[in-house]
């Protein structure tokens, strides 16, 4: 059996590790499981459950206020599905800070952006 190449899982890991590293106190991060291969019947049980489609990569929480970031490869592969773009605009209706971002520098100056970084004292 081959491995299919997963290049988003890739930038996703090594994500959360720099968000180890570099996540100020008190930042909570996790991955929603979406996309596994199950039956119908769990399908079916996951959706009576709450599973909604099409949810962003990584929930980050901190002092009450909450992220979703959506972890593409690049930019011109990397396109959002419908449901992805619902369940975006549904967390942005609810007052979720969301974004978009392709590639590990992107993600991480995302992080930046919304202050869930620890400064590091060098003047960019």
């Amino acid at each position: 059996m081959t491995r299919k190449s997963h290049p988003e899982q890739q930038i996703q890991i090594a994500f959360v590790a720099y968000l180890a590293q570099a996540g100020i106190d008190g930042l909570f991060y996790f991955h929603i499981p979406q996309g596994v291969n199950s039956s119908p019947f769990i399908g079916t049980i996951l959706n009576r459950m709450g599973q909604v489609a099409g949810m962003p990569d990584l929930m980050l929480i901190h002092k009450g206020k909450t992220f979703a970031l959506e972890i593409k490869n690049d930019k011109p592969k990397g396109r959002l599905s419908p449901s992805q773009m619902l369940a975006l605009g549904a967390l942005r209706e609810a007052g979720v800070d969301c974004a978009v971002s392709y590639g590990l520098d992107d993600c991480i100056a995302q992080v930046k952006a919304w202050g869930l970084v620890k400064q590091r004292g060098i003047a960019a």
